[in-house]
C-alpha cells in the first residue's frame, strides 16, 4: 500500500508566481519526498491520474528557491520543444487509454472508464485547492477503489463565513459543495491551523455532515535573512523605493482587506502627517480591479501606495529593510507571512482575528479589520516613536519560535502514516455496514423504502465508519459515500434517491465480503435472495461480525388475509428464518412487534434473541400554507370544503374498505348527504383492492365524496392542515408512520383498536373496530357535528403530544450499535 500526493494544483493548474497555496504544496512535496523516497506523486490529466515520475521532479527535489524555480519550470513547459514532446505524448497516451478501455472490466461502463496509478488501500493526500475537477474522478475511482484513503487539506472556511461570502462571486461559493464532498469522500482532513478546524467542524456540524478525523498542522515558513545586503539599495532603488516603508504581503484578493489600509493613509494625508511612510504591497494583482485603480489615480494615495510582484530574493531584501510589516486581511487559515515577519523579528500590525492570533500570540499588535481610523493611529504612533518598534522587536526576539517548513511536513507525514495504517480509527476501528437495496426499489418511497433510506441519511452523518452494501445473488456489493451524496445530503428524500439512481451506473463487486471480526452489519431492508442468505450465514459463521435485522411487524402472521398467499405461506416464514439464524440483534418496529416477535420464536422452539423497541421518526415539516396554495390544491383534486384525511398505501391491510362502508352508512342515516364531509384517501395502489378502487370509480352514491388521489409532499403538507381530523383503519401495523404524522399537525387521528396503534396513540386519539363500519360512521358524525370534543381532542394533543424526530431515531439505534461495537 502506498502514499501518493497530488500536484494537480501547482503542477496543471496555477499560473504565474508562487501564492501561498502553491507554496505550501510544493514544500510539502519536496519535505514529504526527504522523509519518504516511497512517496509516489499523481496529475490529473483529461484520461484519469497519472503518476509523475521522481526525474520529472528532479527541478523540485533539488530546489533551493521555490519561488525561482517554479517559473523556470513553466517557462520550460511553455517552450517550444518540450510543448511539441507533450503533444506527442498525449498522442500515444490516448492510444494506450483507448487499449485498456476495450479490455476493461465489463462492469465498468464505457464512458465511465479512466486511468489511475492507484490500488485499493494507497493513500493520496491533497493539499491544493478546489476547482480542479479532480473530485468528480475521485468519485470514479472510489466506485471501484472503496478502500482508497483520501486525505484533504482544508485551508480556511472565508469564502463561506456568514460576514465574508458576499465578497466572493456566487460561482466562488461553490465551496459549499466542495466541503460536502470531502465530508463524503475523505477519511481524513488536514487544516491549516487550529482555528481552521474549528471553523470546519462547527460547520459541518451545522449542517448535520459527517465529521472526518481532523489533525491541524502550522504550516512552515523558510525565509531567511540574507548575509550579505550590499545589493539592497539597487534593488530597492529599482522596484521604485526610495524613502521609509512598511510592507504588506499577499495576494490583492478580497480577504487581504487592503481597503482598511487605503482608507488609513488616506486619513494620514488628510492629517497632514510627517515622515508618512511608503506602504509597498506585494502580491499579485488582480485584473479590473476597482481598489487598484483608486490606488493608482487618488492624489492621496498614488506616490504612498505601490502594489508590486516579486522574487523571493527581493522579497527577502523587501522584509529586511522595511519599518514594520502590516498584516489587514478579515480572516484565513494560517498565515504565511505572519510568521515570515515574525522570523525576520519585525513588528507586524495584524487584524485583530482568531486566526492570527493563533499565529502571533504574544508577538503581534492586533487592530481591528473594519477601523481604518484605528490602523492610522498605529501606524502614525510607531513612525513617530522608533523606540516602541525596538521594544517590540525585542520581544519578538525574546518569545517568537519559528515553525520550519521541514518540522511541518514531518509533523503532515506522521499524520498521514497514521492515517494510512488505520491507526487513528481507535475505537471507530470496526465498520458499519449498511444494507441498502432497497435504494432501487421501483415503488414509491413509502414505508420501509423511506425508512431505510431516511435511517440512512441521519446514521451516516452520526458514523464516520459506515460503508453501503447490496446483496446480489451471492455476491457483496459496495456502493461509494459518493455515489449516495445526494441520499446523504439534506435535500428533499425523493428528489435525492431519484437522483442517485440514475447515476449510479457501476459499483465495487466481490464474492469476498470485506466484513472482519466486530464489525456490525445493519439490515433496514425486507430480506434477499436465496442465495444471498445461505452466504450471509456461512460468512457470518467463518468471520464472527455482528449482524442486526430490523423486523418491521407480523402482519403477515397476524392477518394472513390480507397479504398475497404466497408471501403469507412462504415468503415471510422463510424470511424469519433465515433472520432468526442469522441475526445477533434485532431492531423491531415498536413494542407490539416485539412481543410478537418473542411470541414467534418461542412457538417455533427458537432462542430468544437480544432486541430492542424502536420508535420510528417523523419530520413533517408542517411550513405554513396560503390560500392560494390551499386553493389550488382543493381545485386540483375536487376538495370542496370539510373533509376527512386518510394517509397510507391502497392495500388490504390499511382497510380503507371500511371507511367507504362506513360513507354508506352516512348516507342511509343522514337525512342529506350535504353536509357530509369528504373523504380523501391519498396513496399508491396496493395489492388485494382491485375490487375496492372499481367500487370507487363507479358508485355514483359516492362519487366526488370519497376522493382516491396520490399527492406530493407539499401537497400532502397542505391535506394536513387543512383537513378536519384523520383516519386510519388498519386491521395491524408496527410502529406506524401516518398517526405520528396527524399527531405532528395537531390533527385527532381516528385509528383501529389494536394494540400497535394503540402504543403510539395512547389516550390522546380515538379508536374504532376495524371490522365495525357503523362504529366508524357513528364517530365520524360525531367528531363532525361536535366541534367543541374535536377541538378538546386537539388540545390534548398538543399539551401530551412528542414526537420522535428521525435524527432521534438514528441517535438512538447509534447508541445501541456503539454498544454492540463494544462487546465486540
Amino acid at each position: 500500500m502506498t502514499i501518493w500526493m497530488d500536484l494537480t494544483n501547482s503542477l496543471t493548474q496555477h499560473k504565474g508566481n508562487v501564492a501561498g497555496i502553491v507554496r505550501a504544496e510544493l514544500m510539502q512535496a519536496k519535505l514529504l519526498y526527504e522523509t519518504d523516497p516511497t512517496i509516489k506523486f499523481s496529475v490529473l490529466t483529461d484520461l484519469g491520474f497519472q503518476e509523475i515520475s521522481k526525474r520529472d521532479l528532479k527541478w523540485l527535489f533539488n530546489s533551493e528557491s521555490i519561488g525561482l524555480d517554479y517559473l523556470n519550470y513553466q517557462k520550460n513547459k511553455e517552450n517550444i520543444l518540450n510543448r511539441l514532446c507533450e503533444k506527442l505524448r498525449k498522442k500515444i497516451e490516448k492510444k494506450i487509454f483507448k487499449s485498456k478501455r476495450r479490455h476493461r472490466n465489463k462492469s465498468i461502463p464505457k464512458n465511465e472508464f479512466i486511468v489511475y496509478p492507484y490500488k485499493n488501500g494507497d493513500l493520496v493526500y491533497s493539499c491544493g485547492w478546489y476547482g480542479t475537477q479532480k473530485e468528480k474522478f475521485f468519485t470514479r475511482i472510489k466506485n471501484y477503489l472503496p478502500d482508497l484513503k483520501l486525505v484533504y487539506v482544508i485551508y480556511d472556511l472565508v469564502m463561506i463565513k456568514e460576514n465574508l461570502r458576499h465578497l466572493y462571486f456566487p460561482h466562488d461559493v461553490d465551496f459549499d459543495k466542495y466541503l460536502m464532498w470531502i465530508t463524503q469522500n475523505c477519511s481524513a482532513i488536514i487544516y491549516g491551523g487550529h482555528t481552521a478546524q474549528i471553523d470546519a467542524e462547527e460547520y459541518f456540524k451545522r449542517w448535520d455532515l459527517n465529521v472526518p478525523k481532523g489533525y491541524w498542522v502550522k504550516w512552515g515558513s523558510d525565509i531567511k535573512v540574507p548575509s550579505c545586503q550590499q545589493n539592497s539599495s539597487d534593488t530597492l532603488k529599482r522596484l521604485g523605493i526610495k524613502r521609509p516603508y512598511i510592507l504588506s504581503v499577499g495576494s490583492f484578493d478580497h480577504k487581504k482587506n487592503y481597503k482598511v489600509l487605503y482608507d488609513a493613509f488616506c486619513q494620514l494625508k488628510q492629517r497632514d502627517v510627517k515622515d508618512i511612510p511608503h506602504l509597498v504591497i506585494v502580491g499579485r494583482k488582480i485584473a479590473n480591479n476597482e481598489l487598484q485603480e483608486k490606488i493608482a489615480k487618488n492624489p492621496l494615495t498614488k506616490d504612498t501606495i505601490t502594489i508590486l510582484s516579486c522574487n523571493d530574493e527581493e522579497l527577502n531584501i523587501l522584509y529586511q529593510n522595511c519599518e514594520f510589516t502590516v498584516l489587514p486581511t478579515l480572516y484565513e487559515g494560517w498565515s504565511l507571512t505572519l510568521p515570515e515577519s515574525l522570523n525576520y523579528g519585525k513588528l507586524c500590525l495584524c487584524s485583530d482575528v482568531a486566526p492570527l492570533r493563533e499565529v502571533g500570540g504574544d508577538c503581534a499588535y492586533f487592530i481591528d479589520p473594519y477601523h481604518p481610523r484605528e490602523w492610522a493611529d498605529a501606524i502614525e504612533k510607531f513612525i513617530k516613536h522608533k523606540e516602541k518598534i525596538k521594544e517590540w522587536e525585542d520581544k519578538i526576539h525574546k518569545s517568537w519560535k519559528s515553525v520550519s517548513w521541514e518540522e511541518s511536513a514531518k509533523t503532515v507525514y506522521n499524520h498521514l502514516k497514521l492515517i494510512h495504517s488505520g491507526d487513528d480509527q481507535q475505537k471507530q476501528s470496526s465498520t458499519l455496514y449498511y444494507e441498502i437495496g432497497l435504494l432501487f426499489y421501483a415503488g414509491g418511497l413509502t414505508g420501509i423504502p423511506r425508512t431505510e433510506m431516511l435511517l440512512a441519511r441521519h446514521l451516516s452523518a452520526l458514523r464516520k465508519n459506515i460503508k453501503f452494501f447490496f446483496m446480489n445473488k451471492g455476491k457483496y456489493c459496495e456502493l461509494s459515500k459518493n455515489q449516495l451524496s445526494n441520499l446523504l445530503s439534506s435535500q428533499d428524500l425523493d428528489t435525492a434517491v431519484q437522483k442517485d439512481r440514475q447515476s449510479i451506473t457501476g459499483f465495487f463487486e466481490s464474492s469476498v465480503p470485506p466484513f472482519k471480526k466486530g464489525d456490525v452489519v445493519l439490515s433496514v431492508g425486507v430480506g434477499y435472495d436465496g442465495k444471498s442468505y445461505e452466504k450471509l450465514i456461512d460468512w457470518h459463521k467463518q468471520i464472527g461480525f455482528k449482524y442486526c435485522q430490523v423486523l418491521y411487524d407480523f402482519t403477515c402472521l397476524t392477518v394472513p388475509h390480507t397479504h398475497p398467499k404466497e408471501r403469507a405461506e412462504q415468503e415471510y416464514p422463510a424470511f424469519l428464518k433465515n433472520i432468526y439464524a442469522l441475526s445477533d440483534f434485532v431492531f423491531y418496529g415498536g413494542q407490539t412487534a416485539q412481543k410478537d416477535g418473542k411470541i414467534y420464536q418461542k412457538n417455533h422452539n427458537l432462542p430468544i434473541k437480544k432486541s430492542e423497541a424502536l420508535k420510528w421518526g417523523s419530520d413533517f415539516s408542517g411550513q405554513k400554507i396560503t390560500e392560494q396554495e390551499k386553493r389550488e390544491v382543493f381545485e386540483k383534486y375536487g376538495i370542496e370544503d370539510d373533509f376527512i384525511l386518510s394517509v397510507g398505501t391502497i392495500e388490504a391491510r390499511k382497510n380503507q374498505e371500511i371507511l367507504y362502508d362506513a360513507y354508506l352508512e352516512l348516507l342511509r342515516t343522514e337525512k342529506t348527504d350535504a353536509k357530509l364531509p369528504q373523504i380523501v384517501l391519498c396513496g399508491h395502489p396496493g395489492w388485494k383492492t382491485n375490487l375496492f378502487q372499481h367500487l370507487l370509480k363507479v358508485d355514483n352514491r359516492i362519487r366526488s365524496k370519497v376522493l382516491l388521489i396520490t399527492p406530493t409532499d407539499k401537497e400532502l403538507n397542505v391535506l394536513y392542515q387543512s383537513c378536519l381530523f384523520t383516519a386510519l383503519p388498519s386491521f395491524y401495523e408496527g410502529w406506524s408512520l401516518t398517526l405520528p404524522e396527524s399527531l405532528n399537525y395537531g390533527k385527532l387521528c381516528l385509528a383501529s383498536d389494536t394494540p400497535s396503534l394503540k402504543e403510539t396513540g395512547e389516550d390522546i386519539i380515538d379508536y374504532a373496530n376495524p371490522y365495525d363500519p357503523v362504529e366508524w360512521a357513528e364517530k365520524i358524525k360525531f367528531y363532525y357535528t361536535h366541534r367543541d370534543a374535536l377541538k378538546q381532542k386537539e388540545a390534548a394533543i398538543k399539551k401530551k403530544w412528542h414526537n420522535t424526530t428521525w435524527k432521534e431515531c438514528a441517535c438512538h439505534v447509534n447508541k445501541t450499535l456503539d454498544k454492540l461495537f463494544s462487546e465486540g
